[in-house]
């Protein structure tokens, strides 16, 4: 293994806090441990830290571009909570100062192994099974991307089992909403219901419409309607668009080729949420006992998804989500979005109550109140499938919010 010890003495090349590691000429590293326990404020120790860098760099007439991080929480008798922040000195002039959020090293792992040395080494020397992912650390409305599908009217309705759905068109149309009040552009976020979600339209958005989106940015596709397999292969997967002939499985979009386009998109991190059941008053939406599940499992497992994906869905082959007229969405969706207007923020101590929802407070608030609601109207718990691509902790601390 390649490895490069740098020194750090109490005066470093022009740093004048001790605090602040130089790995580089022109890359940073600064860490702080919160000791506060139960009394200390993570989320304020991370703003401090920022902070810190930020008038670093203006002490030196730099702008300071975040370049990854490592978010450790506290975990009570066993350990502090603790955040370490890299980022590079640049030119006020230079057009990388104009964005907050420049591409980051991937190849790069920084381990501080104690208070004078820093460890850099590639992800190729270090140990394979190590699982190493630094989510986004700002991102601005330009940064986020969403492509939003719901249909409950189908061309093909009422024949070869394939039927309209009461709210799934609405699912859309709410979740929408919910990231307008997030803050997203409305440029950045395509919508297609009903007779608009045709296969052609579904492939537009996500094979050209999503190039815009950049390796820094974070994608989010919400897809509420039926799905179906290939009876001649079940490993192959379709969502139904709107002009889809189940009897034509290639009519539909095949699940690995939504996988496909969004991966071709190289973005830092992609957040998949399905609402995929229906059927009457109790409609299965994928009537068939079709499940999504078994297939991001499959490719998880394969390794065939970059690290920085989420994947939040409704239903699997034995727990199908349901939608009931006691609720105006699917039951995923009627959860997901109270959770996203604030009910999931510092639920069950999953994070602090700062008016931010995490994917990790969100993932707490699916799981405890998705069973309970449909508990309450149904008589039977139904629960949400949550998944990553990744196993660091620190994907959790994504969010929808934009800053």
């Amino acid at each position: 293994m390649k490895k490069v010890v740098i020194a750090v003495c109490v005066v470093i090349a022009g740093c004048a806090n001790p605090g602040i590691v130089q790995i580089s000429p022109d890359m940073y590293l600064l860490s702080r441990t919160d000791r506060g326990g139960i009394f200390g404020n993570a989320s304020a120790m991370k703003a401090e830290v920022i902070e810190e860098a930020n008038a670093f760099a203006r002490s030196q007439g730099k702008v300071a571009i975040p370049i990854s991080t490592r978010d450790v929480p506290m975990q009570i008798g066993r350990r502090f909570a603790s955040f370490d922040y890299q980022f590079r000195l640049v030119d006020p002039a230079s057009p990388e100062a104009s964005s907050t959020s420049p591409a980051p090293r991937p190849d790069v792992v920084i381990e501080q192994t104690n208070k004078s040395t820093v460890d850099v080494r590639t992800k190729d020397d270090s140990a394979k099974s190590k699982d190493v992912y630094t989510p986004s650390t700002i991102l601005t409305k330009a940064n986020y991307w969403a492509v939003i599908i719901g249909i409950s009217k189908y061309k093909y309705s009422d024949q070869n089992g394939l039927t309209n759905l009461i709210f799934a068109d609405d699912d859309a149309k709410v979740f929408m909403r919910a990231l307008r009040n997030l803050g997203w552009s409305e440029s950045h976020i395509k919508l297609l219901v009903n007779e608009e979600a045709t296969q052609r339209n579904i492939m537009i958005a996500l094979e050209s419409w999503l190039t815009k989106a950049g390796p820094n940015d974070q994608i989010v596709l919400f897809w509420a309607g039926h799905g179906f397999p290939d009876p001649e292969d079940p490993e192959k997967v379709y969502f139904a668009c709107y002009d889809t002939d189940i009897l034509i499985p290639a009519t539909g979009y095949r699940m690995d080729r939504v996988r496909t386009a969004l991966e071709e998109r190289k973005a830092r991190n992609v957040i998949l949420f399905a609402d995929t059941c229906h059927a009457g008053k109790l409609i299965t939406r994928g009537g068939r006992s079709i499940s999504i599940i078994p297939r991001i499992e499959k490719m998880r497992r394969e390794e065939k998804i970059p690290k920085g994906w989420v994947f939040m869905v409704g239903a699997d082959t034995d727990r199908q989500a349901i939608e009931h007229t006691s609720w105006t969405n699917g039951a995923f969706t009627h959860s997901l979005i109270k959770g996203l207007s604030g009910g999931a923020g510092g639920y069950e101590s999953a994070g602090p109550k700062d008016g931010v929802v995490t994917m990790g407070e969100l993932k707490a608030y699916l799981n405890s109140a998705m069973p309970d609601e449909t508990q309450k109207v149904l008589g039977v718990a139904k629960r949400p499938v949550i998944t990553t691509s990744t196993g660091d902790p620190d994907i959790w601390n994504l969010t929808l919010q934009v800053k």
